[in-house]
């Protein structure tokens, strides 16, 4: 941070600080050292300025503060981007508003603003709203009309408040509630207010207002408000039946798709509450109206969901991103045989099976993980044959991963029946390697013992059965012997699978391989073979159910996720879809070369063989076109499976990563960039001197510019009117440049040019050219000074930083001549600005010379003092140039706060002085002028002689001459008077002494040429 930069925040009515997170072990933040701290801040958090320094957060802050500060700080170093959030001051008597944000690293800078006032009042509309003393609630869909129309009236102090409702259907206006205070009923008399209740008429409108907004709309008479509109109709029932004030009206949303309005009218005389606070109170109340709508919505959603969860023919679990798991349903803990309480909290990632945390690992890092194998429960007594399939969670709010969990128990088991059988089919391989059967006008001539056991009879209680008995119903039967004799043609040969029933009744899927014993006699008789195939079916229809799942997951995700192969889509959810423009089953099947444009399907296709080739994942960053434009996705692609077919299938996860991407644009141009000028900044500069040093281009020349007097303007001004000169600069520069010229901000007031190619000769031509235009240029009626030297580099062997000392000297060269100059030309500016804006005439400030003069003659003054005092009666009210004309020449009796204002002119007069070397010798009289005998003054308080002299002398001159004179707020006096106002004051607000002093120096004619040569 720069040491200006650093100045600019150091003063800031706004807390700062600059830290230095600390991660020991970890990517996880601990704790956190404080590099920067402003007045502000150590004031906000009761620190002290040094203890705040080099020490951690968690020595400072109390523990709850410190963890919350420590959350935020690490959602900024996962995420990246600004946080905000909310702190509890010391005591918890003050709130503020923290916002975070880091641009390097472990760095990260925090502002903090104060919003207890902001706090209290929400807080103060939310007790009006909901309760109110009352300990009757408003609760939606349940709406009492009257009472919320009373608290609006009671929190305004209105006279009348009305409830306008509007009927859509209808076209109806109906006044649906009146509240009046007690003190309207003088004005009706036997009439009331409340007899309007009920009233309604047509109204065609959308609105009800003319000018409908949810911002707090007013007006100085009911007339004003709602001429024009639906509630006219109102003005005519109220004319002439109430005196009212000020009028207001708000619109809002009982439900949603309805309008209504509250119309307020106060009191002759009084005002209403802040817009803000009516705006407070109708936003809270339409989160009131809009809560439990949202509440069931959610309570709906969550109930479906925990449902899907619950009874999933899966066991599903959930993992934080520490591999804790942080939910489970019934069926993961029937298949791992343990219990929800001892699985929930179990952390993966320090399981004993190191396969299962290399998976989860996997998902924690983005990527899709998969175990598959025997696992042995750590929580139960129980080893279960399972596949597991672990995916990251998208989701910013959850986090984490998802594990899917099949069992395989049953399916391991049918497999390794499978295997005994054909171990025995290997057995009986010479005769009967599977199930074979004769069949000869559909009847069963002959098995053998395999064909027995597949259906579960006896050989003598098949022979001589029809086929029929084996076949789960006539159709199924007839469906196949059609079929036989449309494959069988010439080749007499046919493959069919059926559906048959064993002798239990139980069933199963067949695969039949038949062929006419003689092919050109088929009334010779079927041979066939049947192989069982209800296991590898169910195998294919479970992994059917997998992928299903699978899609399913991915369906609802808010991210694009696609499943395909090499060339075509397979499944697309809709965040894909909506990505391309186009609905999901429009994409589903189709090649990549009827979707996608020819260059995005090329490099799609590339990046797909290149997982084929690594068979793992990849994870790319890309510029993708989209119905939305162009955006950047970070993407990973992933090798999923081999489908039965033998086609590879892939997975693609895309993140939209265009904000990210357009903020770190943001933050490169940043760092490159004077956030005030636009111009390139010191850092870019010193980068691109680096680069010069290898490859300048000779001649190259080096102007260093400096603005003169801004110091002086930012004390009297403020750095607000220090920044205009400094933009203003910037660009008469700008004007002044070439495109091959590289221009900077170098400091504070400091600019600097590169000019390649340039001579030193030529390079003055330019500085003499800037100075000249800046000179032409007024800033609010300051004029702007700059001084400026050149450096050449003519040579390779001469270093670069020499040439800019070289610039740099010339340039303090002329300032040293020229700053006094510009010193006087900006204080001459001031001055004059000052006597347009005030009662600071050259009257006044004539006659204070004489008489102080004259005054300082009869203490025995030195003439040097005279002159100092002559001087300060010249400067003593320069600070007040900050003030506006608006508070300096106010008729009337000033605020607190204009007051507050008004009584910082002593200090900024005497930073003004400082700033000038020749006025200096008076700084410490201009800020005591406003000091009192009795120490009651300001700034500082001092009393007696602890205050100056000179300033003793000023403060008794100034206010005789005010006093007969006058001001825009206050008369003029007799002269007598304001001798007696002098003498009552003497040793409480002047120095007896000096009045005893001046008081004679009057009574004896001394000054009367003094007070009444020169009259205003």
């Amino acid at each position: 941070m720069g040491q200006d930069f650093w100045e600019t925040l150091k003063n800031s009515p706004d807390g700062y600080c600059r830290v230095k997170t600390i991660r020991e072990g970890g990517d996880k933040i601990l704790d956190f050292v404080f590099l920067n701290t402003n007045s502000a801040f150590n004031k906000n958090f009761g620190l002290h300025e040094k203890n705040a320094q080099r020490e951690k957060g968690s020595e400072i802050f109390p523990p709850d503060i410190f963890e919350l500060w420590v959350k935020n700080l690490n959602e900024i170093h996962t995420k990246g981007g600004v946080v905000k959030f909310e702190v509890p001051g010391p005591g918890e008597e003050k709130v503020f508003e923290v916002i975070s944000w880091s641009i390097e690293g472990d760095i990260i800078d925090s502002l903090v603003r104060d919003i207890t006032q902001h706090v209290v009042e929400r807080q103060t509309v939310k007790e009006v709203l909901e309760d109110k003393g009352t300990g009757k609630v408003l609760t939606p869909g349940a709406w009492d009309f009257d009472l919320l129309t009373n608290r609006l009236r009671d929190y305004t102090g209105a006279a009348l408040v009305l409830l306008v409702l509007k009927d859509n259907e209808r076209s109806k206006l109906t006044i649906r509630a009146v509240s009046q205070s007690n003190r309207l009923q003088e004005q009706f008399g036997e009439e009331e207010p409340g007899e309007f209740r009920g009233k309604e008429w047509t109204c065609n409108e959308e609105k009800i207002l003319v000018k409908p907004t949810q911002k707090f709309f007013q007006g100085d008479s009911l007339e004003d408000l709602i001429s024009g509109s639906p509630l006219e109709e109102v003005g005519e029932m109220f004319s002439g039946k109430i005196k009212s004030g000020r009028v207001g009206a708000i619109e809002f949303e009982p439900s949603p798709g309805s309008r209504a309005c509250f119309i307020i009218l106060m009191f002759p005389g009084e005002t209403q509450p802040s817009e803000e606070s009516i705006e407070q109170f109708i936003a809270h109340l339409d989160l009131l109206l809009h809560r439990s709508l949202v509440g069931e919505e959610i309570k709906e959603k969550e109930e479906k969901y925990r449902l899907i969860f619950e009874n999933s023919p899966v066991g599903i679990l959930h993992f934080n991103g520490e591999g804790v798991i942080t939910a489970c349903n019934e069926k993961f803990v029937e298949i791992i045989g343990s219990s929800r309480e001892a699985l929930v909290g179990l952390n993966m990632l320090k399981l004993p099976d190191k396969k299962v945390v290399a998976a989860v690992k996997e998902a924690l890092e983005g990527r899709i993980g998969s175990y598959d194998g025997e696992y042995a429960s750590v929580t139960a007594e129980k080893v279960t044959p399972v596949s597991v399939l672990f995916t990251p969670v998208a989701t910013s709010r959850l986090g984490g991963g998802i594990g899917i969990i099949e069992d395989l128990s049953e399916k391991v088991k049918a497999e390794r029946a499978l295997t005994e059988r054909e171990k025995e089919m290997k057995t009986l391989l010479d005769t009967a390697p599977i199930g074979i059967g004769v069949t000869v006008d559909r009847e069963i001539r002959d098995c053998n013992d395999k064909f027995c056991e597949m259906t579960g009879y006896k050989r003598e209680e098949l022979i001589g059965q029809k086929t029929l008995i084996l076949y789960s119903n006539r159709e199924e039967f007839e469906r196949v012997d059609r079929e036989k004799f449309v494959q069988a043609g010439n080749k007499g040969k046919w493959t069919l699978e059926t559906l048959w029933k064993r002798k239990d009744g139980s069933w199963m899927e067949v695969l039949l391989n038949s062929a006419f014993l003689y092919p050109h006699d088929p009334s010779a008789g079927v041979i066939f073979t049947a192989m069982d195939i209800s296991d590898i079916r169910e195998a294919e229809r479970e992994k059917e159910s997998a992928y299903s799942m699978l899609a399913a997951l991915f369906k609802n995700s808010p991210n694009p996720v696609t499943i395909c192969t090499q060339d075509r889509y397979v499944f697309v959810s809709p965040a894909t879809a909506e990505q391309i423009g186009r609905a999901p089953e429009e994409i589903q099947g189709k090649e990549f070369s009827q979707i996608l444009p020819e260059e995005v399907e090329k490099q799609f296709k590339e990046n797909l063989a290149m997982v084929s080739r690594k068979g793992k994942s990849i994870s790319l960053k890309e510029k993708i076109p989209t119905i939305k434009g162009e955006r950047f996705f970070e993407t990973w692609l992933f090798p999923i499976t081999n489908t039965s077919d033998g086609e590879r299938l892939f997975g693609a996860l895309s993140i939209d990563i265009t904000e990210r991407q357009k903020q770190q644009e943001k933050l490169d141009y940043m760092s490159y960039h004077d956030p005030l000028t636009g111009l390139k900044n010191r850092a870019f500069l010193e980068e691109k001197i680096h680069q010069l040093k290898k490859d300048g281009e000779l001649p190259l020349s080096i102007i260093i510019a400096d603005i003169n007097g801004l110091k002086l303007v930012n004390d009297a001004y403020g750095h607000r009117m220090g920044d205009r000169i400094l933009f203003r600069v910037a660009r008469i520069l700008e004007e002044n440049s070439r495109k091959m010229d590289i221009l900077s901000r170098w400091g504070g007031d400091e600019f600097v040019f590169l000019l390649p190619r340039t001579s030193k000769k030529e390079a003055e031509l330019v500085g003499k050219k800037v100075k000249e235009a800046c000179s032409r240029e007024y800033v609010n009626g300051l004029p702007i000074s700059i001084s400026w030297g050149v450096g050449e580099k003519n040579e390779g062997e001469k270093d670069i930083e020499v040439v800019l000392r070289e610039a740099e000297d010339q340039m303090y060269h002329h300032k040293l001549a020229e700053n006094r100059s510009a010193r006087s030309a900006v204080l001459s500016a001031m001055l004059k600005t000052l006597g347009v804006k005030s009662d600071e005439t050259e009257e006044h400030a004539w006659r204070l010379k004489r008489m102080a003069w004259k005054v300082g003659e009869k203490i025995n003054l030195p003439l040097s003092e005279r002159e100092r005092l002559t001087l300060l009666v010249s400067m003593h009210d320069i600070g007040k140039i900050s003030i506006s004309s608006e508070i300096l020449n106010k008729p009337g009796k000033l605020t607190p706060e204009e007051w507050e204002e008004i009584k910082k002119h002593p200090e900024t007069g005497f930073h003004i002085a400082n700033s000038t070397g020749e006025f200096s010798h008076i700084a410490e009289e201009i800020l005591s002028h406003h000091e009192r005998w009795d120490g009651r003054g300001y700034p500082r308080g001092l009393r007696g002689s602890q205050i100056p002299l000179l300033a003793r002398v000023l403060s008794i001159v100034d206010a005789f001459d005010v006093m007969i004179n006058g001001r825009p707020y206050k008369k003029p006096m007799s002269m007598e008077d304001a001798v007696a106002e002098l003498k009552r004051c003497a040793g409480t607000q002047f120095d007896p002494d000096l009045v005893k002093i001046f008081v004679d120096l009057f009574e004896k004619g001394e000054l009367r040429d003094s007070v009444q040569g020169r009259k205003r």
